[in-house]
């Protein structure tokens, strides 16, 4: 608690010089990408790297699979490729040779000299630990790339009542590159919230932060100039409702947009209060925005270990809400 404290003091002594002192995210990239080539890694071998596709996986579980694959090709060379445009001239899948990489023989893999064939991955890959220490290297090789992949997404077709599968290209580049319209400014605080999405019926118990989690967090940081930012879906339910209202001392300015609005919002604040969904925590290591990040971490599943992007970052470890307490707000 001290050091939050002091913490606390240092982020309000330096929000208003950072604007003058900070290099443009951009130009960093830039800077880190001129590193990459210089020491010959954008030099790839003759082996490919790609990723399952896991039928249940969203955007921020994707986006973790595809930076597992950047890390591969940072350590051992081989070139991305988007599964969907394999083909037999690359010799991918037809080639006996293929390596499939999981969550359970990551760490393993990761210790290796060198895999000399090419590599599947089949797993979520969401430990922070495997790419902290390659941070600014991966933002640097990944901030502008052409990678893309497809995504398939369940939509609902109001006018003939069916489910319809979806087939979305989706480019790396578009986190790095999307927009917003919101005037952030560096005393602003955003809170990201996951509510009905993170209920988790039928689970022994919600993924859902108690309220006082952050509650607590802004009444250390708030500053009299601030304003606060929560971003959420669509309220659709009596206690989404009550969550929210539990931060109206604050007088909050709800952010209710598409996917990639939000991802850039994520990116762009100064000071986020995260939620424990992996877009909220893969958007905030994409940034080079940051005064001051809060993450919790709720081990609500057992492969999935989400921590500190930078040394000052704070980390709590929170228990979730039972689905009794969601009913009861």
């Amino acid at each position: 608690m001290f050091m939050f404290i002091i913490s606390i003091f240092i982020y309000r002594s330096i929000f208003s010089q950072f604007r003058e002192s900070r290099i443009s995210a951009s130009l960093q990239y830039c800077l880190l990408w001129k590193q990459y080539k210089k020491y010959g890694l954008d030099k790839y071998n003759m082996y490919y790297v790609s990723f399952s596709k896991i039928s249940s996986a969203r955007t921020g579980n994707v986006l973790f699979q595809y930076l597992f694959c950047k890390l591969l090709t940072l350590k051992f060379g081989h070139q991305y490729v988007a599964l969907e445009d394999d083909t037999p001239q690359k010799n991918y899948s037809l080639n006996v040779d293929v390596v499939t990489i999981t969550d359970e023989n990551a760490a393993e893999y990761l210790e290796k000299e060198e895999i000399p064939s090419h590599i599947l991955l089949n797993g979520y890959f969401q430990n922070s630990k495997y790419y902290i220490e390659n941070r600014m290297a991966l933002l640097g090789m990944i901030h502008n790339s052409q990678d893309n992949w497809i995504y398939i997404e369940n939509r609902f077709d109001v006018s003939t009542q069916k489910l319809n599968l979806i087939h979305k290209r989706v480019f790396i580049r578009d986190f790095f590159n999307c927009g917003h319209t919101v005037d952030l400014k560096y005393s602003d605080v955003v809170v990201s919230l996951r509510l009905d999405d993170f209920y988790q019926a039928p689970c022994e118990k919600s993924d859902i932060i108690p309220p006082s989690h952050y509650l607590d967090i802004l009444e250390k940081v708030v500053l009299p100039e601030s304003r606060v930012f929560i971003l959420c879906d669509k309220l659709r339910y009596q206690w989404e409702v009550n969550y929210v209202g539990r931060f109206s001392k604050y007088n909050p300015i709800l952010i209710q947009a598409d996917l990639m609005h939000d991802c850039a919002v994520m990116r762009d604040c100064s000071v986020l209060l995260h939620s424990n969904s992996t877009l909220c925590w893969i958007m905030s290591f994409f940034s080079t925005a940051k005064l001051m990040r809060v993450i919790p971490n709720t081990r609500f599943y057992s492969t999935q270990k989400l921590e500190k992007i930078e040394d000052t970052d704070f980390l709590y470890q929170v228990a979730t809400l039972t689905h009794a307490e969601v009913d009861s707000l």
